[in-house]
């Protein structure tokens, strides 16, 4: 992980990449400017997340999700039903459209 130092000599701030310390003493840190050991460590907070990185949870892809409720009370039949039945335009609210067999230009050829 990468941790933000002081350094106690020449009060310059750096980072280093270091393994876990339980003591937080980091002993094998030497500062990169002037070779101290003698340092503060800086508070700095960081993220890590292992378990369902962005992205990869089921739950987080839309065809997941709409397949999973699709069947269930309230899901996506229940409320497409529910929508229908109170809706002024009634179960087909797009008009068909046929231009090959009817319209203002059928028969005509070019």
């Amino acid at each position: 992980m990468m941790i933000e130092f002081q350094c106690k000599k020449c009060d310059k701030q750096y980072e280093e990449f270091v393994h876990y310390d339980p003591t937080n003493k980091y002993k094998t840190v030497e500062c990169p400017f002037c070779q101290s050991k003698k340092k503060t460590k800086l508070f700095s907070a960081c993220k890590h997340s292992f378990v369902n990185p962005e992205g990869t949870g089921k739950m987080n892809t839309h065809e997941y999700r709409a397949r999973y409720a699709i069947d269930k009370p309230g899901g996506a039949k229940d409320q497409r039903e529910f929508a229908e039945q109170f809706s002024h335009v009634g179960p087909k609210p797009y008009n068909t459209i046929d231009d090959i067999n009817n319209g203002d230009h059928f028969g005509e050829v070019k």
